[in-house]
Protein backbone atom coordinates (compact mmCIF):
# COMPACT_ATOMS: atom_id res chain seq x y z
CA UNK A 1 0.00 0.00 0.00
CA UNK A 2 2.68 2.53 1.00
CA UNK A 3 4.74 1.72 -2.07
CA UNK A 4 1.69 2.38 -4.25
CA UNK A 5 1.09 5.74 -2.56
CA UNK A 6 4.70 6.81 -3.09
CA UNK A 7 4.63 5.62 -6.69
CA UNK A 8 1.51 7.68 -7.40
CA UNK A 9 2.95 10.73 -5.66
CA UNK A 10 6.06 10.53 -7.82
CA UNK A 11 3.83 11.08 -10.87
CA UNK A 12 2.66 14.49 -9.60
CA UNK A 13 4.63 17.35 -11.19
CA UNK A 14 3.52 19.80 -8.50
CA UNK A 15 5.51 18.01 -5.82
CA UNK A 16 9.00 19.42 -5.46
CA UNK A 17 10.34 16.87 -2.98
CA UNK A 18 9.16 13.64 -1.39
CA UNK A 19 10.87 12.57 1.82
CA UNK A 20 10.00 9.21 3.27
CA UNK A 21 10.86 7.84 6.68
CA UNK A 22 10.63 4.12 6.06
CA UNK A 23 14.08 3.00 7.22
CA UNK A 24 12.77 0.25 9.45
CA UNK A 25 10.45 -2.68 9.33
CA UNK A 26 6.91 -1.44 9.14
CA UNK A 27 3.60 -3.08 8.61
CA UNK A 28 1.96 -2.48 5.26
CA UNK A 29 -1.28 -3.19 7.09
CA UNK A 30 -2.30 0.48 7.31
CA UNK A 31 -5.81 1.21 8.52
CA UNK A 32 -5.37 4.89 9.44
CA UNK A 33 -3.81 7.71 7.42
CA UNK A 34 -3.20 11.08 9.05
CA UNK A 35 -2.72 13.92 6.57
CA UNK A 36 -1.51 17.29 7.84
CA UNK A 37 -0.90 20.51 5.95
CA UNK A 38 1.73 22.99 7.11
CA UNK A 39 3.18 26.32 6.14
CA UNK A 40 5.78 27.68 8.59
CA UNK A 41 4.47 28.10 12.20
CA UNK A 42 7.25 25.82 13.47
CA UNK A 43 6.31 26.02 17.17
CA UNK A 44 2.76 24.86 16.53
CA UNK A 45 3.95 22.12 14.19
CA UNK A 46 6.40 20.84 16.83
CA UNK A 47 3.72 20.80 19.54
CA UNK A 48 1.28 19.01 17.24
CA UNK A 49 3.76 16.34 16.15
CA UNK A 50 5.05 15.83 19.69
CA UNK A 51 1.49 15.27 20.87
CA UNK A 52 0.80 12.98 17.95
CA UNK A 53 3.91 10.92 18.64
CA UNK A 54 2.65 10.09 22.14
CA UNK A 55 -0.56 8.62 20.69
CA UNK A 56 -1.21 5.01 19.76
CA UNK A 57 -0.31 5.03 16.08
CA UNK A 58 -0.30 1.32 15.35
CA UNK A 59 -1.02 0.68 11.65
CA UNK A 60 -0.90 4.41 10.88
CA UNK A 61 0.71 6.29 8.03
CA UNK A 62 1.48 9.99 8.47
CA UNK A 63 1.56 12.29 5.45
CA UNK A 64 2.69 15.90 5.96
CA UNK A 65 2.07 18.30 3.11
CA UNK A 66 4.33 21.35 3.20
CA UNK A 67 3.35 24.37 1.13
CA UNK A 68 6.89 25.72 0.64
CA UNK A 69 7.73 26.59 4.26
CA UNK A 70 10.88 28.37 5.36
CA UNK A 71 14.12 26.44 5.90
CA UNK A 72 13.67 25.95 9.68
CA UNK A 73 10.35 24.20 9.18
CA UNK A 74 11.68 22.12 6.30
CA UNK A 75 14.72 20.99 8.31
CA UNK A 76 12.49 20.03 11.24
CA UNK A 77 10.26 17.97 8.96
CA UNK A 78 13.28 16.28 7.37
CA UNK A 79 14.47 15.15 10.80
CA UNK A 80 11.04 14.24 12.20
CA UNK A 81 10.43 10.56 12.91
CA UNK A 82 8.17 8.46 15.07
CA UNK A 83 9.55 5.04 15.85
CA UNK A 84 8.06 2.31 13.64
CA UNK A 85 5.60 4.69 11.98
CA UNK A 86 6.00 5.43 8.26
CA UNK A 87 5.97 9.13 7.48
CA UNK A 88 5.86 10.86 4.10
CA UNK A 89 6.71 14.55 3.80
CA UNK A 90 5.65 16.28 0.59
CA UNK A 91 7.08 19.67 -0.36
CA UNK A 92 5.07 21.39 -3.06
CA UNK A 93 6.28 23.78 -5.74
CA UNK A 94 4.79 27.24 -5.45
Amino acid sequence: MIDNIISNLNKNDNIKEILTKLEYEYSDNIDTVIVMATYNRLEILQKTLTSLSSSNLENTLIIIIDDNSNQDTVEYLRSFTIKNIPCIHLKFNC
